[in-house]
């Protein structure tokens, strides 16, 4: 026997128990939509997302031609130093720009581009430079922006070390690495952030449907809700009337 639905003026019907038997009952469509939003992030991670490449290098900065020195100076000298690739003082940059775009015809890199792909951090006398970038040839752009620093550095005109202070401090500790892409690891983070939303706007759904509903289809809620017995239900009238059609 089907039961009427009892509409109640103004207000809807929102219960933690009507919460959870909603959701029982959507079960399956919220499981639905969930994986459905999963695999469309998988698919849009995979196709739609461009691959990411990162390679990492070090350079230590020495306060005296030889290695060691003094500690404090060359610290200074290493925050010094990090200006020559500072978003004020693009000519490393548009030299790179320059020396990479000559020996490539596919994937040109701009000076603006490399600048916001470049992360630069002074760890006492080290500088610790990543590039994150969309281009695969990160390694080879990361090597030529340390060699076009190097030799910004070590200036040389008529003899004179154009800066003088920082000629022969710096050294290669740790080359550009292979770059390192997220080829794989940005397809599941794509199906989880899409889960996450499939799993969010399915629930949603189901509380906004409980939040719009003004109306009583179950006996105990409508009890508990009121405070009033129900004595006897009654079957619903249009199917009621179709049973007698039937009959006849």
């Amino acid at each position: 026997m089907e039961e009427i639905e009892i509409r109640e003026e103004g207000g809807s019907q929102f219960t933690v128990r009507a919460l959870i038997k909603e959701i029982k009952n959507s079960f399956l469509l919220i499981v639905a939509i969930t994986l459905l939003c999963t695999a469309i992030g998988g698919v849009f991670g995979k196709f739609f997302v461009k691959t990411t490449y990162v390679s990492k290098a070090s350079l230590m900065v020495s306060s005296t031609d030889q290695d060691g020195g003094n500690i404090t100076q060359s610290k200074e000298l290493a925050t010094t130093m990090k200006a020559f690739l500072d978003s004020t003082n693009k000519i490393i940059f548009q030299q790179v720009e320059t020396d990479y775009n000559s020996e490539h015809h596919e994937g040109k890199i701009t000076a603006k581009e490399l600048e916001s792909s470049l992360g630069i951090s002074v760890n006492t006398v080290m500088m610790d430079l990543t590039l994150t970038t969309t281009n695969k040839d990160a390694k080879q752009i990361l090597q030529k922006v340390i060699e076009n620093m190097i030799a910004a550095v070590n200036e040389n005109k008529d003899g004179e070390y154009t800066y003088e202070e920082f000629a022969g401090k710096l050294k290669i500790t740790s080359p550009a690495s292979d770059a390192e892409s997220d080829a794989g690891s940005k397809v599941f983070k794509y199906m989880a952030i899409f889960f996450i939303l499939g799993a969010f706007g399915s629930l949603l759904f189901v509380l906004l449907k409980i939040l719009l509903n003004d109306t009583y289809s179950d006996k105990d809620l409508f009890e508990a809700d009121l405070g009033i017995e129900v004595l006897s239900m009654i079957e619903a009238v249009s199917p009621a009337k179709n049973k007698n059609k039937e009959a006849n």
